[in-house]
């Protein structure tokens, strides 16, 4: 029997607890017809009717209680954050960890980003990969996977960014968790794709997003010394 430690995801959930809910969660959203390759997130007005809106974020959605981090507040997760920065993704690759079973196999959507405003925290680069755990559905579909890299958005987006600790992850950095990253999308102007529903449905941090209905807002919040209403 082999001794060696397989390493988890940091601070995102395990291959194990996705498992448990790709039946329920991801099969019905990962075979979604998704737009031709920089196309932003959002449907011409033809498409609308026609059938219902694309959704090129949810393959990569995070579904339940299932993550490490949690914050409060914007300004609670702007301070934990080792970067907080506005930028754009450049292109995509993938990276597999193999475990010491078999079926033990960890995916990860890796996305180049350019930063181009550093809003809180430091970076040591202005090109930075940021990884995604993709749902092991996703993974094991090859056309799907190649699909997302496609047509995932080339706009502005905000990400909240944590450097990923252990051996052989120095320089890689993924989102606290699944309020880390903000887009304008078809569901909303001011939204955080990787949840189920955007801030304004869901009520996420409610009392800081009052006045803010925009990335540009989001971006002033961010750096603002005391983000929390007083």
């Amino acid at each position: 029997m082999s001794h060696r430690t397989v390493r988890r995801p940091s601070g995102w959930t395990t291959l194990a607890a996705f498992a448990a809910l790709i039946a329920v969660s991801v099969t019905v959203t990962v075979h979604v017809a998704l737009r031709p390759a920089g196309s932003a997130d959002r449907e011409s007005p033809a498409d609308q009717g026609a059938s219902e809106p694309t959704d090129v974020w949810a393959p990569l959605r995070v579904v339940g209680p299932l993550e490490a981090e949690h914050y409060p507040t914007i300004e609670a997760m702007r301070d934990s954050a080792d970067a907080v920065v506005a930028g754009s993704f450049v292109s995509f690759g993938t990276r597999v960890f193999q475990g010491d079973a078999v079926e033990d196999v960890l995916v990860y959507l890796v996305a180049m980003v350019r930063v181009d405003e550093v809003l809180a925290g430091s970076l040591p680069d202005r090109t930075v990969p940021v990884e995604f755990l993709v749902p092991s559905a996703v993974a094991d579909d090859a056309p799907v996977l190649a699909t997302l890299s496609a047509t995932l958005p080339r706009t502005e987006l905000v990400f909240f960014l944590r450097h990923k600790r252990g051996d052989g992850e120095a320089g890689r950095y993924r989102v606290v968790n699944s309020t880390g990253l903000w887009a304008a999308t078809g569901r909303s102007e001011l939204d955080t794709p990787l949840t189920e529903a955007p801030p304004d449905v869901a009520g996420t941090y409610r009392d800081e997003l009052t006045h803010v209905a925009s990335l540009d807002e989001l971006k002033l919040l961010a750096t603002s010394p005391a983000v929390s209403p007083q």
